[in-house]
């Protein structure tokens, strides 16, 4: 009986000293632990996020570099009711939003989207061309439900915004490069320096490369049809004397875009800010890399973005 009650008493020591530990360690560890204070301007005015009355996620650039995502589509998997993935499109890559599904699968230009897509408050009007690189962010803002009212036409479903840093003169950089598989290599950098005390620039760019992992055959090598004068003879792409029969690589990837920013700031009450964005790329079709090829190629450079901000307050 008197083993009995040790034991309890132990065991009732040891159940108070676990319960008691978690607590103690999260009391010394209040001071240390902060909220990260994330500043949102769906309603076109600075505002805290838990402050906006609004169905909104944000994210912002730090949490993109910690989650190591690089392209839009990859916010799906932190926004609740939102669907971003590839789409199929003609010429060039195209971006499939659904927020409460409401959205558009048709990349045909004359379709409008049900998801708006905006860059620095810049509405992107197709899908084709949106499948974009979270190159060099302040921050993510996905505003779920219809937002005609802020945002404009075609924000039916929602609206999904992608906020780049501004210059700040600050004098610094970063950059980094990635290798794998399949002669992978990517490259990311910026940098931010002053040119006179009230204009500022920042400088960033990004370049994606990878080796195709699905190979295409002529048809007509790989099966000996290519003799016009034998049955069942089949048109060819390749040249004559090949061996190997293989027309291109499929699942290949090679882009390049950057942007450069300018911020001009007179007073404290007033600022200019300007950026142009380049995407050049290319994509090869099914064509014979010997005899010949078809480049497809699309280069978008012009004006992202002009705006000013006027702060209130005393001078």
């Amino acid at each position: 009986m008197k083993k009995a009650n040790k034991l309890y008493y132990l065991l009732s020591f040891l159940l108070v000293f676990a319960l008691a530990l978690p607590c103690g360690t999260a009391l010394g560890q209040e001071d240390e632990f902060t909220l990260e204070e994330v500043i949102v301007t769906a309603e076109f005015r600075e505002k805290e996020l838990q402050d906006t009355p609004l169905a909104i996620t944000a994210i912002s650039g730090d949490m993109l570099e910690a989650r190591n995502q690089v392209s839009v589509e990859q916010l799906t998997m932190q926004i609740p009711n939102v669907s971003l993935r590839p789409g199929n499109a003609t010429y060039g890559s195209s971006l499939t939003a659904y927020i409460r599904g409401i959205g558009q699968t048709d990349f045909n230009p004359s379709v409008e989207a049900g998801v708006g897509i905006y860059v620095d408050d810049v509405y992107y009007a197709t899908i084709t061309g949106n499948l974009l690189d979270l190159l060099d962010l302040e921050r993510v803002e996905v505003l779920r439900g219809p937002q005609g009212v802020t945002a404009g036409r075609n924000a039916l479903g929602g609206a999904v915004k992608l906020f780049s840093k501004k210059p700040e003169g600050l004098g610094e950089g970063y950059f980094s490069i990635t290798g794998g598989k399949l002669n992978r290599l990517d490259i990311r950098g910026a940098a931010d320096f002053s040119i006179t005390d009230k204009l500022f620039m920042r400088i960033a760019g990004t370049s994606r490369a990878r080796d195709g992992y699905i190979t295409s055959y002529d048809y007509a090598c790989r099966n000996n049809l290519t003799d016009p004068t034998q049955p069942g003879f089949v048109p060819t792409l390749m040249t004559i004397g090949t061996e190997n029969c293989e027309l291109a690589k499929e699942g290949g990837q090679s882009m390049t875009a950057g942007r450069i920013s300018l911020r001009y700031v007179p007073s404290d009450k007033f600022e200019i800010n300007f950026s142009s964005i380049g995407d050049p790329y290319s994509r090869r079709c099914f064509c014979n890399t010997r005899s010949f090829q078809t480049l497809y190629s699309m280069m978008t450079i012009g004006l992202s973005s002009i705006s000013t901000l006027t702060r209130s307050g005393s001078a």
